[in-house]
C-alpha cells in the first residue's frame, strides 16, 4: 500500500499548496494504521528512513476472506499409495491445515509419508532484488516444510526450507533466500538458490507441508496467516554469518543483536 500510495504521488506535478491538499485527501483516505506507519516514517532518523526506503516486501498470500482458501489445495501421499489425510479450513484471518500420516499399506508403500497444500496462483511471480522470506505461523512443534517451485531455463525446479518452532503460538519467521535448498541435490554439497547479482527468480508455486522420510506416522496440525517476500539490507548481515536453512524468529535489526533465534536454540552471531 505505502509503495502504491508513494508512486502515485509522485506522478504529480503540481504546486506545493495543490499537492498539500492532496497529500491531506491522501492521507486521510487510508486505515487509521497505515497513516500511524506513515507518521512513524516521516519522524524517522535520516540512517532509520533510509534503511526503511531500501527494504521492502510484497504480500505474497493472506487470508482475510473465505474466497482466499480457494487458491490453496491439499495434496497427500495417498495418490503415491500411502494412505495419509488431510483438511484445510478458514478460521478467522488463519488457514489451518490439519491431518494425519498413515501408511496403511506397509507392504506395497516404502516411500515418504507427506501431507501439503499447494498454492499455483502466485499475484506476483517474477522477483529481483529481493533476499528473503516472511511468513506468520503456528505449528506442533513438529518440522515443516516451505518449498518454492521455481521456473529455470530448460526446467522447473523445487527448493526447500525448514521450519521448526516449538513454541506452539503464532511466530513471524525470515529465512534468507540463499538458505533455501534444491531438491534432489547431494545432501552434503547442497545446490542453493542464487539471487546474486539481481538475479531473477520465477515463482510458479509455493507449497507448505509435513514430510516424514522414516514413515512415522502421527497427527499434525499447522496454521497459517500470512506469506511476504521481503528485502532487508540487515539480512544480507546475517545471510553471511549463518548459513543454515531454517528460519529466524523476526529482528528489528539483525546487525543490533548477539544471537538470532532458530526455533530451535539461540544462535550466537560473529560480528
Amino acid at each position: 500500500m505505502l509503495r502504491n500510495f508513494r508512486s502515485a504521488f509522485s506522478r504529480l506535478r503540481l504546486s506545493a499548496r495543490a499537492s498539500s491538499k492532496i497529500f491531506s485527501k491522501i492521507f486521510n483516505h487510508y486505515s487509521g494504521e497505515f497513516r500511524q506507519r506513515l507518521k512513524y516514517s516521516l519522524s524517522m532518523s535520516e540512517p532509520a528512513y533510509e534503511r526503511a526506503i531500501k527494504d521492502k516486501n510484497i504480500l505474497l498470500f493472506d487470508f482475510q476472506e473465505e474466497a482466499d482458501l480457494f487458491f490453496w489445495e491439499i495434496d497427500t501421499d495417498y495418490r503415491m499409495g500411502a494412505s495419509s489425510r488431510a483438511l484445510m479450513k478458514m478460521k478467522g484471518n488463519e488457514l489451518i491445515f490439519e491431518g494425519e500420516l498413515l501408511n496403511l499399506k506397509e507392504l506395497d508403500y516404502n516411500g515418504s509419508l507427506y501431507a501439503e497444500i499447494i498454492n499455483a496462483a502466485v499475484a506476483v511471480s517474477k522477483f529481483k532484488h529481493f533476499n528473503g522470506m516472511r511468513i506468520t505461523i503456528k505449528t506442533d512443534g513438529q518440522p515443516y516444510q516451505l518449498k518454492l517451485v521455481l521456473r529455470e531455463p530448460f526446467s522447473v525446479a523445487s527448493y526447500t526450507a525448514h521450519i521448526i518452532d516449538k513454541s506452539k503460538k503464532f511466530v513471524t519467521l525470515e529465512i534468507p533466500l540463499h538458505n533455501f535448498l534444491r531438491d534432489f541435490t547431494d545432501p552434503l554439497n547442497p545446490m542453493r538458490l542464487d539471487v546474486s547479482d539481481g538475479k531473477v527468480i520465477n515463482v510458479l508455486g509455493i507449497k507448505i507441508g509435513i514430510y516424514s522420510e522414516d514413515q512415522k506416522e502421527g497427527k499434525f496440525s499447522m496454521s497459517l496467516k500470512d506469506i511476504h517476500m521481503i528485502y532487508r539490507q540487515d539480512l544480507e548481515f546475517i545471510a553471511q554469518r549463518y548459513s543454515a536453512p531454517v528460519f529466524f524468529k523476526k529482528c528489528d535489526d539483525y546487525t543490533q543483536v548477539n544471537y538470532i533465534d532458530t526455533g530451535m536454540s539461540l544462535v550466537g552471531i560473529e560480528k
